[in-house]
């Protein structure tokens, strides 16, 4: 019988699309490059944190992708 009281282990986020952009941010995972070496020695509180920055990151990505797509660009001037 298994113990309620213990959380399950934080999931690691690769997504195995491993390629770091110019600041060292994984395009997979989003996570920073000391980010995911460390992730298998950070506690609990660490990887949720890192979780955090790297879905903020993403998000952040994903908006710089829309703003600067040409259908985005071109609504802006009609």
């Amino acid at each position: 019988m298994m113990n309620k009281d213990v959380a399950m282990p934080t999931a690691n986020p690769c997504v195995r699309q491993c390629c770091l952009d110019d600041q060292d941010i994984c395009l997979g995972c989003a996570r920073s490059l000391q980010e995911i070496l460390s992730w298998h020695s950070d506690d609990e509180e660490q990887k949720l944190h890192t979780l955090e920055k790297a879905q903020q990151r993403q998000f952040a990505r994903k908006n710089q992708i829309i703003s600067a797509s040409p259908t985005s660009q071109s609504s802006i001037l009609n």
